[in-house]
């Protein structure tokens, strides 16, 4: 499995379509821990959202502050046996996960 970490602060105008592309992926076998950094946009209520529909995305509300501490949450709280991450303003390729997944396999050291 591959556990994708992102932090989200204030992310309601990309964050739609950055969860979309990782949903899409051709590659199945992920969880998408997402940290919500004390926004004060829709950032909150579209990842609640999404974690109730979609169940390899956890979504986790940070108690602290800053993308270090969200990023250190999420590692906390991902289960994958390989880690990548995004920013909630990116979208990431249909094929990323599976061309990861695929040079990992092939050149495992």
């Amino acid at each position: 499995m591959i556990s994708i970490l992102m932090p989200a602060k204030n992310a309601e105008k990309h964050l739609k379509d950055c969860l979309n592309s990782i949903i899409n992926q051709s590659f199945k076998n992920w969880e998408l821990i997402v940290v919500n950094d004390n926004s004060t946009d829709e950032t909150e209520a579209i990842l609640k959202l999404y974690s109730l529909e979609e169940r390899r995305i956890t979504y986790i509300n940070n108690r602290g502050s800053g993308i270090i501490s969200a990023l250190q949450l999420a590692y906390k709280n991902c289960t994958g046996k390989y880690i990548t991450r995004m920013d909630a303003d990116d979208i990431m390729p249909f094929d990323k996960l599976e061309l990861m997944h695929n040079a990992i396999l092939k050149n495992p050291n």
